[in-house]
């Protein structure tokens, strides 16, 4: 009898030890897949992560390249290749030529020149009582840092734009009346896989109350 009681503790003992160690080894492995998994998962995060960051990045260079060509252009004169990096909207609202004299006698104007100004004002006079000196031709300018807009009401347009950027662009113009800066937030718009330009029509008030409620700007 007693020394089946004792095969018995035996028995129970290396029962109970086996299941501990199997135990042991489930909770291992599990342990071992819980990381591999949690592993994947980050590496999977940091691939989209990466993607992300260089699509971004590529956006924010090729829409300032945009903006930098468009500016550069008519900041030369070439007020016909700037008006094709406009939006197909904005094509459609200045007919090349319309946009090529408009643009031109602005400039003049801002740089204060008698032929800018008289094709404003109406006023041949002007001309005359202009100081000689001549104006500097061009302007220089620099660009602000491209935003991403969730999206963009452009006016006349039945719906929001999307994949839409902003940017701010000052404009220093030497005039005769000394010298002068413009600032214009400029819209850069995903049109056919290009970068396209749009001018925003808000007031700077409506810009700062429209950024707050989501940056949805026109």
């Amino acid at each position: 009898m007693m020394i089946l009681k004792r095969r018995l503790g035996r028995g129970r003992r290396g029962f109970v030890a086996g299941r501990r160690g199997g135990l042991a080894a489930g909770g291992r492995t599990a342990g071992r897949f819980a990381f591999a998994l949690f592993a994947a998962v980050m590496a999977a995060l940091s691939v989209i992560l990466f993607l992300f960051n260089t699509f971004h990045s590529a956006d924010h260079r090729r829409v300032r390249e945009t903006v930098e060509t468009f500016y550069a252009r008519e900041a030369e004169g070439d007020y016909g290749g700037a008006w094709e990096l406009l939006h197909s909207d904005m094509r459609g609202r200045f007919e090349r030529e319309a946009y090529v004299r408009a643009r031109g006698a602005m400039y003049a104007a801002l740089a204060g020149s008698a032929g800018g100004l008289t094709a404003f004002s109406g006023d041949p006079e002007l001309m005359r009582r202009l100081p000689s000196a001549a104006p500097q031709a061009g302007f220089a300018f620099s660009l602000g840092k491209p935003e991403r807009l969730s999206d963009w009401s452009a006016p006349g347009f039945p719906f929001p734009l999307a994949d839409v950027y902003r940017m701010k662009v000052q404009q220093r113009f030497m005039s005769v009346f000394g010298a002068l800066t413009v600032e214009q937030d400029i819209i850069a718009v995903r049109e056919n896989g290009e970068w396209r330009l749009m001018f925003s029509y808000r007031q700077p008030d409506e810009e700062v109350a429209a950024a707050g409620k989501g940056g949805n700007n026109s």
